[in-house]
């Protein structure tokens, strides 16, 4: 999952709750808007807030931002990677835990894609144009 939670910034409004400032919750490829809506939910936001413009998002207020990097932070924390390793039979993104996994194992060893996901963002909406232009549904 790649999940991006952007700086609070100054909000003018009156909105009390934006009052602190606001941030965007979104989501880069190869995540989807599903995956951003779990992760929206799982820090209490509601599926009515999304917004669906040119960037889906959510707004977050000053809190739910700090709810999202604390979950954030937890989902990368050497215990989250043993659970979804062990779990789920996923390779950690964390370089320093270490699994004793025997369906992992049996996968071989773990290679790592070499694109930085920097780069996967930067071209995500033209892609997404190329996906619109040549998608027929079957």
């Amino acid at each position: 999952m790649s999940i991006l939670v952007d700086e609070l910034r100054p909000w003018p409004t009156k909105i009390r709750c934006f009052k602190q400032g606001a941030a965007h919750l979104t989501f880069v490829a190869p995540s989807t808007v599903d995956d951003l809506h779990q992760f929206a939910l799982s820090i209490g936001l509601r599926r009515e807030w999304f917004q669906g413009a040119r960037v889906e998002h959510y707004d977050l207020t000053a809190k739910k931002r700090e709810a999202a990097v604390q979950f954030l932070e937890y989902l990368s924390s050497d215990t989250a990677q043993r659970y979804f390793a062990d779990g789920n039979n996923e390779w950690p993104v964390v370089d320093s835990v270490k699994v004793n996994n025997p369906a992992l194992e049996a996968m071989g060893k773990f290679k790592a894609d070499s694109l930085p996901v920097a780069t996967l963002a930067k071209n995500a909406v033209a892609a997404q144009r190329i996906y619109d232009l040549d998608f027929v549904p079957i």
